[in-house]
Parts: C-alpha cells; sequence; structure tokens
C-alpha cells in the first residue's frame, strides 16, 4: 500500500469518526463558517412520576383485593403486583398477602 492510498484510508476514517456534537462548518473565502444544524434538539424523554406509578399500583391492587376474584389469571395478576410494590417499596407485607391462602 502506498502513502498516498494511505493517506485516503485515514482521512476517510477519520472523515467517518468526527464528532456528532461539534458543529459542521463551511470553507470560504474568509475563513470557516458554522452551518446551521438541520437536527431539532432533543428533548429528555417523558416519565411518569413515581408517585403517580406507585398510586396507579397501589389503586390496581386495592381493586383486585376488592374484587376477590377466584381465576388464576386474576390471582396471578395480583400477586405479580404485590411483589413489583413489595420490591420497589422494600416492604415484607406485600409478600405477606402473597402467602397462600386457601378458598
Amino acid at each position: 500500500m502506498n502513502v498516498r492510498s494511505l493517506l485516503i484510508a485515514s482521512l476517510a476514517l477519520l472523515s467517518a469518526c468526527a464528532r456528532k456534537d461539534a458543529p459542521s462548518v463551511q470553507a470560504t473565502e474568509g475563513g470557516v463558517t458554522p452551518i446551521a444544524s438541520a437536527a431539532p434538539a432533543r428533548k429528555a424523554p417523558s416519565t411518569t412520576s413515581s408517585a403517580i406509578a406507585l398510586g396507579n399500583l397501589g389503586a390496581e391492587i386495592d381493586d383486585r383485593l376488592k374484587k376477590d376474584d377466584k381465576k388464576p389469571e386474576a390471582r396471578l395478576a395480583l400477586v405479580e403486583h404485590l411483589l413489583a410494590r413489595a420490591q420497589v417499596l422494600a416492604t415484607v407485607k406485600d409478600m405477606d398477602k402473597c402467602a397462600f391462602r386457601p378458598t
């Protein structure tokens, strides 16, 4: 591989590794001027407040406990919700509610 080929390959690699956050520039007679970015600014993803999420989970658990549905799918969903709340809040009382209760 000759020096010219190596130089071209190096320039190609360097141009591919350009910083994404660096502004684009355009060479002019007076020097280098920045080009306005076409990409819009990124917004932080919106997330649900932990208080709202825990409130929704608690309401779902309370609703399932009131219904006292005997179907296995409903009981499994209740146990999953109780275990999720126990894991997030690090409480034992929700784990106790998951214990087997004869119907």
